[in-house]
Protein backbone atom coordinates (compact mmCIF):
# COMPACT_ATOMS: atom_id res chain seq x y z
CA UNK A 1 0.00 0.00 0.00
CA UNK A 2 2.89 2.22 0.73
CA UNK A 3 4.73 1.75 -2.23
CA UNK A 4 1.26 1.98 -4.11
CA UNK A 5 1.16 5.74 -2.63
CA UNK A 6 4.42 6.63 -3.21
CA UNK A 7 4.24 5.95 -7.05
CA UNK A 8 1.08 8.04 -6.63
CA UNK A 9 2.47 11.08 -5.74
CA UNK A 10 5.36 10.93 -7.97
CA UNK A 11 2.79 10.13 -10.92
CA UNK A 12 0.75 13.00 -9.68
CA UNK A 13 3.51 15.60 -9.23
CA UNK A 14 5.30 14.46 -12.80
CA UNK A 15 1.20 15.66 -13.69
CA UNK A 16 1.04 18.88 -11.76
CA UNK A 17 5.00 20.21 -13.81
CA UNK A 18 3.89 19.07 -16.86
CA UNK A 19 0.14 20.90 -16.59
CA UNK A 20 2.38 24.12 -14.87
CA UNK A 21 5.26 23.83 -18.47
CA UNK A 22 1.63 23.23 -20.27
CA UNK A 23 -0.91 26.37 -19.55
CA UNK A 24 2.49 28.05 -19.20
CA UNK A 25 1.80 29.12 -15.08
CA UNK A 26 5.31 28.15 -14.44
CA UNK A 27 6.11 31.96 -14.17
CA UNK A 28 3.14 34.03 -13.96
CA UNK A 29 2.35 35.53 -11.42
CA UNK A 30 -1.60 36.44 -12.47
CA UNK A 31 -4.03 35.14 -9.85
CA UNK A 32 -7.06 34.52 -12.63
CA UNK A 33 -4.37 32.98 -15.04
CA UNK A 34 -3.83 30.38 -12.13
CA UNK A 35 -7.67 29.18 -12.14
CA UNK A 36 -8.71 28.90 -15.65
CA UNK A 37 -9.81 25.83 -16.91
CA UNK A 38 -6.56 24.57 -18.06
CA UNK A 39 -4.93 25.21 -14.50
CA UNK A 40 -8.09 23.54 -12.43
CA UNK A 41 -7.98 20.30 -14.58
CA UNK A 42 -3.95 19.92 -14.57
CA UNK A 43 -2.45 21.75 -11.71
CA UNK A 44 -5.49 22.01 -8.87
CA UNK A 45 -7.04 18.55 -9.58
CA UNK A 46 -3.87 16.39 -8.88
CA UNK A 47 -3.04 18.64 -5.94
CA UNK A 48 -6.28 17.34 -4.38
CA UNK A 49 -5.69 14.07 -4.97
CA UNK A 50 -2.24 13.99 -3.57
CA UNK A 51 -3.82 15.43 -0.21
CA UNK A 52 -6.02 12.38 -0.69
CA UNK A 53 -3.48 10.17 -0.95
CA UNK A 54 -1.14 11.66 1.95
CA UNK A 55 -4.29 10.90 4.04
CA UNK A 56 -3.96 7.04 2.72
CA UNK A 57 -0.07 6.74 3.14
CA UNK A 58 -0.42 8.46 6.94
CA UNK A 59 -3.18 5.84 8.10
CA UNK A 60 -1.03 2.91 6.56
CA UNK A 61 1.23 3.82 9.47
CA UNK A 62 -1.39 3.64 12.21
CA UNK A 63 -1.13 -0.25 14.14
CA UNK A 64 -4.37 -1.98 15.09
CA UNK A 65 -4.83 -4.98 16.88
CA UNK A 66 -6.54 -7.57 14.92
CA UNK A 67 -8.04 -10.88 16.18
CA UNK A 68 -8.13 -13.73 13.79
CA UNK A 69 -10.98 -16.18 14.05
CA UNK A 70 -11.09 -19.50 12.31
CA UNK A 71 -13.39 -22.02 12.07
CA UNK A 72 -13.56 -25.09 9.70
CA UNK A 73 -15.21 -23.23 6.93
CA UNK A 74 -14.06 -19.66 7.64
CA UNK A 75 -11.34 -17.05 8.72
CA UNK A 76 -12.13 -14.03 9.61
CA UNK A 77 -9.91 -10.64 10.73
CA UNK A 78 -11.52 -8.18 12.83
CA UNK A 79 -10.15 -5.03 13.92
CA UNK A 80 -11.04 -4.57 18.02
CA UNK A 81 -9.17 -1.69 18.66
CA UNK A 82 -11.78 -0.62 20.98
CA UNK A 83 -12.24 -3.97 22.80
CA UNK A 84 -8.65 -3.63 23.88
CA UNK A 85 -8.74 -0.50 24.90
CA UNK A 86 -11.77 -0.94 27.12
CA UNK A 87 -10.51 -4.50 28.39
CA UNK A 88 -13.17 -6.64 26.78
CA UNK A 89 -10.78 -8.41 24.65
CA UNK A 90 -9.74 -11.00 27.38
CA UNK A 91 -13.28 -12.43 28.47
CA UNK A 92 -14.10 -12.44 24.34
CA UNK A 93 -10.69 -14.45 24.08
CA UNK A 94 -11.72 -16.85 27.23
CA UNK A 95 -15.28 -17.27 24.92
CA UNK A 96 -13.98 -18.17 21.91
CA UNK A 97 -11.27 -20.48 23.45
CA UNK A 98 -14.26 -22.22 25.18
CA UNK A 99 -15.75 -22.81 21.63
CA UNK A 100 -12.92 -24.27 20.59
CA UNK A 101 -12.24 -22.27 18.44
CA UNK A 102 -8.54 -21.04 17.31
CA UNK A 103 -7.10 -17.88 18.29
CA UNK A 104 -3.91 -16.36 17.21
CA UNK A 105 -2.69 -13.20 19.48
CA UNK A 106 -0.80 -10.53 17.11
CA UNK A 107 -0.69 -7.75 19.63
CA UNK A 108 2.87 -6.47 20.04
CA UNK A 109 3.83 -7.40 24.07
Amino acid sequence: MRILCISIIILLIRWIIYGMEHTSNLNNTNVAFWFNKGSIISVWGPIILIIGVLIAFFQSFQRSTVIIIKTQKLTKSISIRELDKSGDIEPLSAFLHSKDIVIFDNRMR
